[in-house]
C-alpha cells in the first residue's frame, strides 16, 4: 500500500499486479486519505480477485473521505 501514497483517488490492483509474490492471487483496492491538503495514508481492502468490486470500491472510497473528514476536524 505504500507505492500508493503518492497516488491520487482510487488505486486497483489484481493479481499480478501487485509487486509481493503472496498477494499476487489477490486483489488490493486502496483509497488515499488527507490531512491538511497532503495525502497522509491509505485506507484499503485485500481480497479475492472475483470480488464484488462494484460494492468494494465505493466502500473504500468512503471510509476513505469519513477519515480526511475526521481527521481534518481535529485541532492542532
Amino acid at each position: 500500500m505504500s507505492q500508493d501514497l503518492e497516488t491520487e483517488g482510487t488505486a486497483i490492483r489484481i493479481g499480478r499486479e501487485n509487486i509481493f509474490e503472496e498477494l499476487q492471487e489477490c486483489s488490493i483496492i486502496t483509497s488515499a486519505y488527507r490531512v491538511k491538503d497532503r495525502i497522509s495514508g491509505n485506507i484499503g481492502v485485500i481480497g479475492p480477485m472475483r470480488m464484488r468490486y462494484e460494492e468494494v470500491v465505493p466502500l473504500v472510497e468512503r471510509l476513505a473521505e469519513i477519515t480526511t473528514e475526521i481527521l481534518e476536524e481535529i485541532p492542532e
